[in-house]
């Protein structure tokens, strides 16, 4: 996968803000007729920071979440912003943090699936997710 190996370094030019690493970035499409993929990769911004939207031109809607376990269950809730403390990774992945894609537009083997993020702080910057499947 030569786009998960790949660091994405985001110095946004006019805008406010310090630079935002994406690495990792991984899309999973829905299973079967399933209409919710998922999207997983890590974040670090190289100052106090919070991610306020994330979006895809090919999807309906694009939600960040929360896996929790309660009395031995798991579900998953949405969160409304997605901290990011200084120079700190945060992960989003299978059991934790990770995003819902939803109703997205099917994919060729050899496409990549575009997610923008935007930042309280100003900063907005679209990564492109390597196609995985489970």
């Amino acid at each position: 996968m030569c786009l998960a190996a790949t660091a994405f370094l985001i110095a946004a030019c006019g805008q406010r803000g310090a630079p935002v690493t994406v690495s990792d970035p991984v899309y999973r499409p829905p299973l079967g007729a399933g209409s919710v993929g998922a999207a997983y990769f890590t974040i670090e911004s190289a100052s106090d920071d919070s991610v306020v939207s994330f979006s895809s031109p090919m999807a309906a809607a694009v939600e960040i979440h929360e896996t929790v376990v309660e009395n031995g269950r798991a579900s998953m809730r949405p969160i409304g912003v997605l901290e990011l403390p200084a120079r700190t990774p945060v992960a989003l992945e299978p059991g934790g943090l990770h995003l819902m894609i939803i109703d997205p537009q099917p994919l060729e083997a050899d496409q990549t699936f575009p997610l923008r993020i935007e930042l309280e702080s100003g900063v907005t910057l679209t990564v492109e997710s390597e196609l995985s499947t489970p």
